[in-house]
């Protein structure tokens, strides 16, 4: 007579779990039909969020392709700096969101944020949310983290309503800057860096792109990227 021992059976990732990051990632992976089904789960606070709303293209997909096109642009023109999009990033055991956008100083270059194990660790500098179902979330517990590990600069893109909520971190505090219509946002931390609010309201990725290009020739940018080189180890 044999026997055989049962193995374990690996729990589901839920809305509402309270997990560490390690236990999260094991259930994640376990679940490949979560990124069939495109859902989207994140840690915040040791607890699973699952985004669960279907990905539209008008609401999410073309205003991330515009942001990312931005990263992407700025990047190739400023050595040291890097983006990402979307992509789990572990803050510590208890906080793991996955921002639409985020760009960020690499290491070499004196940056805060690593790679380990494939993830990105740490809190980027700046991070971008597209907000469409998601604004109360975006703009309650996952602003509340933000500002609790740093990012310094955290933009939603509230994309149903057609607007730009901006907030500056200033004495680890968030403070909502102002953009009176019709005015552009400037990033204060990668001087060169410019959404020309008015032009990715209306959608225009090629206006967006302009407007970026007359800054990247700019003096600021010049010496942002200068200072970069000289922290380069």
């Amino acid at each position: 007579m044999s026997s055989s021992i049962a193995k374990p059976v690996m729990r589901r990732l839920c809305e509402g779990d309270h997990l560490t990051f390690d236990e999260y990632i094991l259930r994640w992976e376990s679940m490949p039909e979560f990124e069939r089904q495109g859902m989207r789960p994140e840690l915040i606070d040791g607890r699973v969020y699952m985004n669960a709303a279907a990905i539209r293209y008008v609401e999410h997909g073309q205003p991330q392709r515009l942001i990312v096109g931005l990263f992407e642009r700025y990047v190739d023109r400023t050595p040291g700096v890097d983006w990402a999009s979307p992509t789990t990033a572990k803050f510590d055991d208890r906080n793991a969101p996955e921002p639409d956008a985020e760009l960020f100083v690499i290491p070499e270059y004196g940056g805060r944020v690593r790679v380990e194990d494939g993830f990105l660790v740490g809190a980027p500098e700046l991070v971008v949310e597209i907000a469409g179902s998601s604004a109360s979330y975006d703009l309650y517990e996952k602003k509340a983290m933000y500002e609790r590990f740093g990012v310094l600069e955290y933009l939603v893109w509230r994309t149903e309503d057609g607007e730009f909520d901006c907030f500056d971190l200033q004495d680890q505090i968030y403070i909502q800057r102002d953009i009176p219509p019709g005015q552009n946002w400037e990033s204060r931390i990668f001087p060169g860096l410019i959404f020309d609010i008015p032009v990715l309201l209306q959608r225009d990725r090629l206006g967006a792109y302009a407007t970026l290009d007359r800054c990247l020739g700019s003096d600021e940018h010049q010496a942002f990227v200068e200072t970069l080189q000289a922290r380069r180890k």
